[in-house]
């Protein structure tokens, strides 16, 4: 079933002008609108002064204000030196209190089995060394066999550490100085006889640790190597 409403041409005339002024009023509503969402979205004006050109070249005094809005941000200062300094005492008083790094622990161990094999090696190259019919270890072997053993960083980081080739021959030999002479010149006549020996022979089967002898008498006091040169 179907309705039909019938108006008269005044009545139509009338209905337009308020749908008309409905759509006006809801454009103005919406440009308001607009207006205020663009002005909550500015910025803090700086609470600084700015300092500007002379009054010929200088913005007027609304475009400047709104050219010079800037975002405040928190700034967090720097602590000062005592501060600093007070903070470094704290550090390192809490690792006063720590025990040793497990690196350290790590290079002491390395120290003590290389001194051990490199102690082994030079017992055994002592061993009737310069001695005529006496018999002879295989000198060779035991150089080939720790050059390429499990110790042989260990053993050079040990010579490294005690200053070469000659003074750790000279340390396996002071802790066993009654197999190696009856008195103090021939035990270090035999100290550089066997390390130069040592290095003779690790020059080809242990190149490395041969780089770790010295050239220069360790015995020799200042006034002998000046007539030595």
């Amino acid at each position: 079933m179907k309705y039909t409403i019938e108006t008269t041409p005044e009545e139509q005339i009338a209905l337009y002008g308020m749908v008309e002024n409905l759509f006006g009023t809801f454009c103005t509503t919406l440009v308001k609108m607009e207006k205020l969402r663009v002005k909550s979205r500015s910025t803090l004006p700086v609470t600084h002064e700015v300092v500007g050109g002379s009054d010929d070249t200088s913005p007027p005094k609304a475009e400047a204000e709104e050219g010079n809005k800037v975002l405040n941000f928190a700034v967090r200062e720097r602590p000062l030196g005592a501060e600093v300094a007070r903070g470094d005492d704290r550090d390192l008083a809490a690792r006063d209190e720590k025990p040793l790094p497990q690196k350290v622990k790590l290079e002491e161990k390395k120290l003590a089995r290389g001194k051990r094999a490199f102690d082994i090696l030079v017992r055994l190259w002592a061993q009737g060394f310069g001695v005529e019919d006496a018999e002879q270890p295989d000198r060779a072997d035991a150089m080939r066999n720790l050059a390429n053993g499990p110790a042989s960083f260990a053993v050079l980081t040990y010579v490294g550490s005690v200053g070469g080739l000659t003074h750790a021959v000279n340390e396996a030999a002071s802790a066993e100085s009654s197999d190696w002479g009856t008195n103090e010149a021939e035990l270090r006549r035999l100290v550089l006889d066997v390390a130069a020996n040592i290095t003779q022979v690790a020059s080809i089967l242990f190149p490395d640790l041969s780089e770790l002898y010295e050239y220069k008498n360790i015995f020799a006091t200042p006034l002998e190597d000046d007539d030595n040169e």
